[in-house]
């Protein structure tokens, strides 16, 4: 059997601390494991997930960099395709001025 005192102490600043004493070594030895193995569970899991986010992060980091990479591409695509209607009209324009003998 365990016992559990709860303990109020005042400090000298008159703060109240309250502190929790198990009577007896073995029994306060027994709670504490039981407390020790819940607090590496908690850090084990906190573990996982930060591997995890960290697996997370470098996909989405190469899905960043190949969408980026495609955005490029298309927009070097673009600027062909907006340059070269430009020298058709003015190919055209030329044409058209020939034809009426205003150029």
């Amino acid at each position: 059997m365990v016992e559990v005192l709860s303990v109020i102490e005042r400090d000298e600043y008159g703060r109240e601390d309250q502190q929790v004493r198990y009577k007896g070594f073995e029994n306060g030895y027994k709670v504490m494991e039981i407390e020790l193995k819940k607090l590496l569970d908690t850090v084990t899991s906190i573990h996982e997930e930060m591997f995890h986010l960290r697996m997370r992060e470098e996909e989405m980091q190469q899905l960043n960099q190949s969408t980026n990479s495609k955005m490029a591409g298309l927009s070097f695509l673009s600027i062909v395709v907006c340059l070269s209607v430009a020298g058709l009209q003015l190919w055209h324009l030329k044409s058209h001025f020939e034809r009426k003998k205003l150029l």
